[in-house]
């Protein structure tokens, strides 16, 4: 014998469901593609030729970037070979000037949210 629901039961049921399958339901409303949004503030894109032609145009002057990375590593609150910065301590906040600076110069837009997340695009 099969169980047998009341019509109000039913009504319920569909009630409970409905909104499950409206935020759910749209495949192109990817809920992890929303949190990257909403984290990030930026749209994310999922043109994979443009990434790819992007990619194959890059080119690394790799002594620019070392040189890059030895005067970020000299902005530290501890002596090297160690790098360490305190949030929103001096060196903190000239690194943080000095990667957004670079990205700046990239032609990225730069945008720092509430607890110092770095973010260019």
């Amino acid at each position: 014998m099969a169980p047998r629901f009341s019509h109000s039961a039913a009504i319920l049921l569909l009630f409970f469901l409905l909104p499950f399958t409206a935020t759910f339901g749209n495949s192109h409303e990817d809920p992890i593609i929303k949190t990257m949004e909403d984290f990030s503030g930026y749209p994310v894109h999922d043109s994979h030729s443009f990434i790819s032609n992007s990619l194959s145009s890059l080119s690394v002057d790799a002594q620019s970037l070392q040189n890059q990375i030895d005067e970020l590593s000299r902005l530290s609150d501890s002596p090297a070979p160690s790098v360490t910065r305190i949030l929103y301590t001096e060196k903190d906040v000239l690194a943080r000037r000095f990667i957004k600076n670079l990205m700046g110069l990239s032609g990225l837009s730069v945008r720092e949210d509430a607890v110092g997340n770095i973010f260019g695009r």
